[in-house]
């Protein structure tokens, strides 16, 4: 599975070990020194709707977060959506073991 893209399609992730906004596979690494692999697929979508009820000041600069052109990720009360993170990356054709070896 390629891990190495041109273009890195971001992600903001939200646990009480980190949080923040994933754009590279440097800031994927970063995540990944906090939270296991396999704990970050479990991470679970924050539908917009309910990302809509939170604060503005909510996802610390990542604004985009409230409109859905970028995807909320974690384990917060929003957290409610089917779709996983790790489910999104593989649709992707990412794999976080991948960044992590790299």
């Amino acid at each position: 599975m390629s891990v190495l893209l041109s273009v890195w399609e971001p992600f903001f992730f939200d646990g009480n070990r980190w949080c923040g906004l994933v754009d590279s596979q440097e800031k994927a690494r970063e995540l990944l020194r906090h939270y296991r692999v396999d704990e970050c697929e479990r991470a679970k979508i924050a539908p917009v709707a309910e990302v809509g009820k939170l604060p503005r000041e909510y996802h610390l600069g990542a604004m985009d977060v409230r409109h859905g052109t970028v995807r909320s990720f974690g384990f917060r009360r929003e957290h409610v959506g089917d779709l996983t993170l790790g489910e999104w990356l593989k649709s992707r054709g990412i794999s976080l073991a991948g960044v992590q070896e790299n």
